[in-house]
């Protein structure tokens, strides 16, 4: 039991529990907090635009170019080089 109370205590000194946080070590953590998920919805945002971005470039690509709805992507790539080098 000695063991589980010493592992405890040091974890409770490497992140002080909320109540002993100043309002404005509070206030710099919320922030912090913010801009952290502030920055992932970003991501988010930006992965979405490259997801439709990349869609709608391909269906613009297979309108002008329709053997390549039938080909494998090696096969696609093969052609692409050959034609633009």
């Amino acid at each position: 039991m000695a063991e589980e109370d010493t592992g405890r205590s040091q974890r409770a000194e490497a992140q002080p529990p909320q109540a002993a946080l100043s309002a404005e070590q509070k206030k710099l953590l919320q922030a912090k907090h913010r801009m952290e998920e502030a920055q992932a919805r970003n991501r988010v945002k930006e992965r979405k635009a490259r997801t439709r971005r990349l869609i709608q470039e391909g269906a613009v690509f297979e309108k002008h170019f329709p053997a390549a709805r039938h080909m494998e992507l090696d096969e696609l790539d093969n052609a692409l080089r050959e034609i633009f080098p």
